[in-house]
């Protein structure tokens, strides 16, 4: 699971109180208090999480987010610290009164396949990204999760799609999985390509590691009989 980090808090009292106790209960290092307060700090009429598995990614938006106000509950989410689509799905659910949702996207195998979620991308400087976050980048939370839920549930694929998908999960490799679904292997290699491109992936390992991670063989057998039911 991504680390999480509320920007919105109660009041100046209790941020106080907060910032008291941590400092003491790490015996009131100047570093540590210094990095207490800045990340406690009070800011109205806005908050942020910021969904990621990077440390610094995340400090760094949070010292410069701490000084932007007025803006929406905004939820920002690092897409290459997930392994699958159902967490990110989980994930947007947790944040589902956020006003919108900001996806930092790298070159990963999740970031390109979503790629029409990304508003940002990882090798932008954080002035930069924060710049773009302030602009009101992004999606909201009925886009986001319509645009998931397809993937999750194959529904932007054809049945064609579908079958050329079974067959790489059912074969360990290209020659075989042609074999296995009756159909000369150029024929085969063309319909993976097309899933490539269509994913935005850099080459049919790609693909087929977002395959496998994503749908069992028989969840997608089941697919080419019988309607999905949404995550």
């Amino acid at each position: 699971m991504a680390l999480t980090r509320k920007e919105n808090y109660g009041g100046q009292g209790g941020v106080f109180i907060q910032t008291l106790l941590l400092s003491r209960l790490f015996n009131g290092s100047i570093m540590l208090k210094h990095l207490l307060v800045l990340s406690l700090c009070v800011v109205k009429n806005m908050t942020y999480f910021i969904e990621t598995k990077n440390h610094y990614q995340r400090l760094a938006l949070e010292e410069l987010l701490a000084h932007h106000r007025g803006y929406p509950y905004t939820c920002i989410i690092d897409v290459s610290s997930f392994c699958s689509i159902m967490e990110i799905i989980s994930c947007v659910r947790r944040h589902h009164r956020a006003s919108r949702f900001v996806f930092i996207g790298g070159t990963d195998i999740y970031s390109r396949a979503l790629s029409p979620l990304i508003s940002l991308e990882s090798r932008l400087s954080v002035l930069e990204s924060l710049d773009l976050i302030c602009q009101g980048q992004g999606a909201t939370y009925h886009e986001t999760m319509d645009f998931l839920r397809s993937y999750r549930c194959m529904a932007n694929y054809s049945r064609r799609d579908k079958i050329t998908i079974y067959g790489m999960l059912i074969s360990n490799t290209l020659m075989g999985a042609a074999l296995e679904i009756g159909i000369c292997p150029k024929l085969f290699y063309h319909r993976v390509d097309s899933l490539v491109k269509k994913l935005n992936m850099l080459s049919r390992l790609q693909a087929h590691q977002f395959f496998y991670r994503e749908y069992p063989a028989e969840f997608v057998r089941s697919q080419l009989h019988d309607a999905c039911v949404c995550a």
